[in-house]
């Protein structure tokens, strides 16, 4: 549904990181549950599902973690949300991952499917508006070009 989970924002916390670091060295789970306060058990699960859905990759060795699987000018923010909480919809009846045959079902009996249809492509194409790169921009420029660890 709309709200973000604590899985979600915590995902893009360390897209966010990624983000930063494109290009450069690989980061570790850790740094990045240090960085923002996660407890890292939980922070391995949401890596797992970015590296499975091929957002991020994992090197191994010393200097080994995790980066970017593609320029964060060709992730959205809608890319990482779907992967991390699932489909962006405001009503059941649009999440795309249900039976086909449930969501005519419940279309055809809810009484604000016209409206939640028009709401949810709206919010689709917000999140699907913004990149890694203009999110991460975005904060420096809040920030004033500063980064506090400690979000």
């Amino acid at each position: 549904m709309i709200k973000i989970s604590t899985k979600g924002l915590y995902g893009l916390k360390a897209l966010y990181e990624l983000t930063r670091r494109y290009g450069g060295q690989p980061l570790r789970i850790r740094d990045m549950a240090e960085m923002h306060d996660m407890p890292v058990p939980f922070l391995e699960q949401i890596m797992y599902s970015l590296r499975k859905s091929g957002l991020v990759e994992s090197r191994r060795g010393p200097h080994g973690g995790y980066v970017l699987a593609r320029n964060p000018s060709h992730i959205t923010i809608g890319d990482a949300v779907r992967v991390l909480d699932g489909p962006i919809a405001t009503c059941e009846c649009f999440q795309s991952g249900r039976a086909k045959r449930i969501n005519s079902v419940r279309i055809s009996s809810c009484p604000i499917a016209g409206v939640s249809k028009k709401l949810t492509e709206r919010l689709e194409a917000a999140f699907d508006s913004i990149t890694l790169e203009e999110a991460a921009q975005a904060n420096l420029e809040i920030e004033g070009g500063t980064h506090d660890e400690h979000h």
